[in-house]
């Protein structure tokens, strides 16, 4: 079994380097400084070649949960989506389960973003939802009946504020900061963040002036999050965030999220860039024999409550540590170096920012792998050490991860480069640019003065600056009181 493990890495190294050498020497020839050539630089690095699934190069060597996901898939994308967004469900749960990376204790939580355009298939990363969905009803049902409980004993409304724990694990999308830090301390820094329309999220941004944006940057790092408000004099603090994060949506709607990469939230996420899908597809084989009329969401539910039925016989050991032996460390360091080598020709630190933060997300995806196998096969102990095998999985699917990375930040470094030019065209003051960076894509006259209300600008002088935006056609007007920024 040892041979044939290094037979496999040495399978997946040689597709490693075979990948990036190209790239990498045609991009070291030039000299690449401005942020144009910096974009069309990265963005032919993730798309020199097709961008390969990384699901049929996992078949047979998954825990048994997470080769079911691969079969349920449409197709190898579809697939590598829907175990992406499972493991990234699973991941939220793992709650006691941590590995040791440069000098930092991490969990398994993961962030993953998909996007594509129109009738791509990014719907599919919806599954998460389901995984987690009888946690979540349970946690939910707990939640009731300690409400009823302290009803029965005459606690009033007010009192029942600050006795009751809000349990559950779906994290509402277009919540708060204060809904949001309430659910986290409430659940113990746990919980999945999901939603299939980024927007939701970016609204929620947009109105907490960047302080949404802020945790999430914090709880890839697990930092402590302390939030307080005028209106309640104890903070909310959440010591050891692990929430995981599963967002979908067009490449339009991930620029409004991340309107650059040099955005720490940028380097934080995982990347999933899906092509568009032009055929009709009907599934034909309903009325076959043996055909199994059981729909996804019982499928992937079914899923999510085999793993939580056996977590639950270990929720209670304290830490379940995965260790990484040096030969482990070893690999990842050749594998990182020649990722990093075709990643420091861009000339950009964006990129180079994001595959350090693919280190620490191998360990991630490793660590929750190796959880879930020894979690089927009844051997979780205290200590473990990571599998061999689900370590060259991590491997393979960090590689891909890094190209659409490439690919999609390429598309984010345009934008911001082209809306800089105009700008700079226009000789545009610091406040006139901070406050069109406010805006989103699209805006309505009400979103122009809510924005400028933010910054403090006199609303009469940010209207005439709207009109000279539109003389310089640097936004254009796209009916009653709408407006789009020109690309």
């Amino acid at each position: 079994m040892a041979q044939e493990e290094q037979e496999r890495f040495a399978e997946i190294e040689r597709n490693i380097l075979e990948t990036f050498k190209l790239p990498m020497e045609a991009t070291k020839v030039a000299e690449v400084t401005e942020l144009a050539e910096v974009a069309q630089s990265a963005e032919k690095l993730g798309s020199q070649r097709v961008i390969e699934p990384f699901s049929p190069m996992l078949k047979g060597h998954l825990p048994a949960l997470m080769e079911k996901t691969l079969k349920l898939g449409k197709d190898a994308r579809d697939a590598d989506v829907k175990f992406l967004s499972t493991l990234s469900a699973l991941a939220s749960l793992m709650k006691n389960v941590q590995f040791f990376y440069d000098n930092h204790w991490y969990y398994p939580t993961l962030m993953l973003i998909v996007t594509g355009g129109p009738a791509s298939g990014k719907s599919a990363a919806r599954v998460c939802r389901f995984v987690v969905k009888g946690v979540h009803e349970e946690k939910m049902r707990e939640t009731l009946r300690e409400y009823e409980a302290q009803i029965k004993e005459g606690k009033t409304q007010e009192q029942l504020k600050t006795l009751i724990k809000r349990r559950g694990h779906i994290i509402p999308p277009d919540s708060t900061v204060a809904a949001l830090m309430r659910f986290l301390a409430d659940n113990d820094g746990c919980g999945l963040l999901e939603t299939p329309e980024i927007d939701n999220i970016v609204n929620s941004i947009r109105s907490e002036y960047g302080n949404y944006s802020t945790i999430l940057r914090m709880a890839f790092e697990h930092q402590p999050i302390e939030v307080a408000r005028a209106s309640d004099p104890r903070p909310t603090v959440v010591e050891k965030p692990r929430f995981c994060i599963v967002f979908a949506g067009t490449p339009e709607q991930v620029r409004s999220l991340i309107q650059n990469a040099e955005n720490g939230l940028f380097s934080r996420m995982m990347y999933y860039l899906l092509p568009s899908n032009y055929d009709y597809i009907v599934n034909l084989s309903e009325d076959e024999p043996g055909y199994a009329r059981r729909c996804e969401e019982e499928e992937f539910q079914a899923i999510g409550d085999t793993f939580y039925s056996l977590w639950l016989g270990v929720k209670d050991i304290d830490r379940i540590q995965i260790h990484f032996p040096r030969v482990l460390r070893e690999r990842l360091q050749r594998v990182m170096q020649v990722m990093q080598d075709a990643c420091v020709a861009t000339k950009d630190e964006g990129i180079i920012a994001t595959l350090h933060r693919l280190g620490p997300y191998t360990f991630r995806i490793a660590t929750a792998l190796t959880f879930i196998r020894n979690l089927e096969n009844n051997t979780v102990q205290p200590h473990m050490e990571c599998d061999f095998c689900d370590f060259d999985n991590a491997l393979i699917i960090v590689k891909t991860l890094l190209l659409h990375c490439m690919k999609l930040y390429g598309g984010i470094v345009k934008a911001a480069s082209a809306t800089s030019l105009n700008l700079r065209a226009v000789g545009l003051r610091a406040d006139q640019q901070e406050l069109f960076d406010a805006l989103p894509e699209t805006f309505s006259k009400k979103e122009f003065a809510e924005a400028s209300n933010k910054l403090e600008l006199n609303i009469r002088t940010s209207e005439g600056w709207l009109g000279q935006w539109k003389e310089n056609n640097i936004v254009k007007e796209i009916g009653y009181a709408k407006y789009k920024k020109v690309k």
